[in-house]
């Protein structure tokens, strides 16, 4: 700090307990007795996005054993997340308010009746 002035203290860490998720309150209650993969917000969010069931397979083991903590299981999703991420922005980029446009047109359905 300048001037004279004392730094604020930084901010006491989060509680370790599960913030959406299926972890133990504390780390040591985690290791011994697992994650809930049931409550668990990231698990059931890797049970969707997660296309390979052997590494979800794994996550899931290794997080309701206690191996894995709730920041561990977190930081999978984030590894799932993220590429499915860049690559809707990467399409959203391409998309012009010509292709709205075109889209938002409405058209004769192929195939329908004309009595329909």
């Amino acid at each position: 700090a300048s001037g004279g002035e004392e730094a604020a203290p930084p901010p006491p860490p989060p509680p370790a307990g599960p913030a959406g998720g299926g972890g133990g309150e504390t780390v040591e209650e985690h290791r011994e007795k697992g994650g809930d993969l049931a409550t668990d917000i990231s698990y059931q969010w890797l049970r969707f996005f997660l296309h390979d069931d052997a590494e979800l397979a794994r996550i899931g083991d290794e997080y309701s054993s206690g191996r894995m903590l709730s920041g561990e299981i977190k930081a999978e999703l984030v590894k799932c997340l993220v590429p499915l991420v860049a690559q809707h922005q990467q399409a959203r980029a391409l998309v012009t308010d010509d292709v709205v446009k075109t889209f938002m047109t409405p058209r004769p359905l192929v195939g329908a009746s004309a009595e329909s």
